[in-house]
């Protein structure tokens, strides 16, 4: 069972050296008080307490490593990449799709179910999205309570507590039936509409890094549209910003559907 199910607020501190252990291989704390600007005892005292609650893990020294040249050898830290476990949710029109990796990000594991297009309710695709987390957990030989986050992408829009706002005839309420709920089990939730994921995916390793300004257009069943502006993603009060209403008004286009 992982230690890290209900961890507390971590300090800056703590997220600064966090930040740099998930870039890097193995580190000095040294190498990290460099990278981070923070003074050598905060560094220190952040490393120390990410080793206690299992997230880093200190290596054996440069003499043990047979590294050692002189004077008193450095310890080194690397981020544990089975501390715990991370889960992504796909949860479409018509599918749901799930990932287990490890904190380098690193698949594990995965599990799909396919939906009757518009025949399920909220209830049922909840319960759907739950159980194909627990299969994909189970594939991986992990349980609920080796999960640190889980980040779900829905295809409506989401504002920045993970719910989604009424529709007329229900649609956002249904492809996003309160996740932000549903996998509260989890120590870090993060509900999003899809297309913003795909626009941080975008940003991060895709055609749009080292991009400040930028949108990302999803064309499936939908369209759907991730919008970055001087590198923040904008949603809007309810996370209406990327969604394709306008088409409802423009002759012959007859809304947001997409390819399908």
């Amino acid at each position: 069972m992982s230690t890290l199910a209900s961890p507390p607020t971590r300090p800056a501190s703590q997220d600064a050296v966090l930040a740099f252990a998930w870039e890097t291989v193995e580190f000095t704390a040294t190498d990290a008080m460099e990278s981070t600007g923070l003074t050598r005892s905060t560094t220190i005292e952040a490393t120390a307490a990410l080793v206690a609650r299992g997230l880093l893990a200190e290596l054996p020294n440069a003499r043990l490593a047979g590294d050692y040249r002189k004077g008193r050898p450095a310890r080194r830290f690397a981020l544990r990449d089975d501390a715990a476990v991370v889960v992504g949710v796909d949860a479409g029109h018509e599918h749901v799709s799930v990932w287990v990796a490890d904190l380098r990000g690193k698949p594990m594991a995965d599990a799909d179910a396919r939906l009757v297009l518009d025949r399920d309710d909220a209830a049922a695709r909840a319960r759907v999205v739950g159980d194909t987390v627990d299969r994909a957990l189970t594939a991986a030989g992990r349980s609920r309570a080796d999960v640190l986050a889980v980040c779900a992408g829905v295809p409506a829009p989401v504002d920045r507590t993970g719910r989604s706002p009424r529709h007329p005839t229900r649609f956002w309420e249904r492809m996003n039936p309160d996740l932000v709920d549903v996998l509260s089990w989890a120590p870090i939730v993060r509900i999003e509409n899809d297309a913003s994921l795909a626009a941080v995916a975008e940003g991060s390793v895709g055609a749009a890094r080292g991009c400040q300004d930028y949108i990302a257009l999803l064309a499936g069943s939908r369209l759907g549209a991730g919008v970055v502006v001087d590198g923040h993603l904008l949603r809007g009060h309810h996370g209406g910003v990327g969604e394709m209403v306008a088409f409802d008004h423009v002759d012959g286009v007859r809304g947001a559907e997409g390819l399908g």
